[in-house]
Order: C-alpha cells, then structure tokens, then sequence
C-alpha cells in the first residue's frame, strides 16, 4: 500500500515509483513519489520481532528511557543517540528517538502563550519564532528516525506507529502555515492513514504468534 496515496501498488497504483526496476531480477522496494517518508509493504504482513539489542547498547537504552521519564527529551536523545553510535541498525532505538524528539517538540508548542504576544515585537516575539524553528525541525528529525526505524524493521507495528506521530505532528505544522498547501496536507493525511492501516496488521500479526515487544 503506498503510505502517500492510499494505494494498492500494482495494478490499482499506476503513478511511477522511484527505485523500481524493470530490467532487475529482483527489484528494490518501490517508494512513492511523496518525499521519502514511508516505503511500501505487503498487504498482509507476517509477524515480527526486534532484532535483539546488544548489551552496551541496553546501557544506554535504558538511559534514555529513564530521561525520557524525567521529561528530559534532550537528554533521552542523546542517550539513543550514543546508543545509535554502538548499534547502528536497530530500529528499537531509533523509534524510541523518534518518540523523544516528538515529545520535545511538543514541550515547546506552547511555551508562550498567544495573549502575551504584543503589538510590537519583543523579546517573547523572538522566542517564540525559535521556538516554532526549532519544533519544526525536531519533527522532521522524528519523520527521519521514524523511517529508519522502519527500514530496519519494517515488519514492527511500533515503527509504523511512529511515522503515523511524526506525520501527524508534521501535518499540524502544515496547518499553522499562513501559505497552506491543501495538496501535501492529503498526501500527509494519507500517508498517516497508511501508516496506521500497517501498524494495525502487524500488531495482529504478532498478536496471533503471541511474541511481542515494544522500547522502553
């Protein structure tokens, strides 16, 4: 299903996809042309579990985890971030950074309540447009880990649930522009409903081999 369109591929999906190959015996997984966020899957998934984490990879896991509990969302990214650096292809750590820079984007929405903005600029003014900077930009690190997270293991429903977050976190940044393009709010959308529909068959999947596991 293509996370942008809704789609089946193949067939129903007839839009070109970047990274497929007519000419291969056996072709990469297609991505559609919505901007590298979600890559395709089966429609019907088979159950999945993490690849197992290295122990000095734990260390630093459960560090983050415990910042994380502190609502000490930059200190919880650091925390995976060393995990990252020991195991770079676990998708358990990069989901669970994905999951802080989402909650530390959250913690800044609203630092500066809208009845203190004046009607000249001030020093509130100019924190609150860094603000909003800096939150875009750590929802678009989520987007980031959110997809790797999916890469690696492209058969969790957590991974599939945390792009289904950065999007919808995204989609609320696209909604506070003054230049709303109503085009990549449906392509978001879409991608979002995507995301759950994957998330949803995996975790039925895994329901039935009862075997599980989720960060933190």
């Amino acid at each position: 299903m293509c996370p942008a369109c809704g789609k089946l591929y193949g067939g129903i999906h007839n839009a070109p996809h970047r990274g497929s190959s007519s000419s291969s015996k056996k072709p990469p997984t297609p991505k559609c042309s919505f901007p590298d966020v979600v890559t395709i899957m089966p429609k019907v998934p088979p159950p999945s579990i993490p690849a197992q984490i290295k122990p000095e990879t734990e260390q630093f896991l459960k560090e983050g985890d415990e910042r994380y509990s502190q609502n000490d969302f930059s200190g919880a990214v650091e925390a995976y971030t060393q995990a990252l650096a020991i195991q770079s292809k676990s998708g358990v750590v990069y989901a669970s950074r994905a999951q802080a820079y989402l909650s530390w984007a959250q913690s800044l929405d609203m630092q500066i309540p809208e009845a203190e903005i004046s009607a000249s600029p001030g020093p509130e003014d100019e924190e609150r447009e860094g603000n909003n900077e800096r939150r875009a930009a750590l929802k678009a690190e989520a987007l980031k880990d959110a997809q790797r997270a999916t890469d690696f293991e492209p058969m969790w429903a957590t991974s599939w649930t945390r792009v289904a977050e950065a999007l919808k976190a995204l989609l609320l940044e696209e909604t506070l522009d003054a230049n709303q393009d109503e085009v990549k709010q449906m392509k978001v959308l879409n991608g979002i409903r995507a995301a759950l529909e994957n998330a949803i068959l995996f975790t039925k999947a895994n329901v039935k081999s009862s075997d599980s596991r989720s960060p933190g």
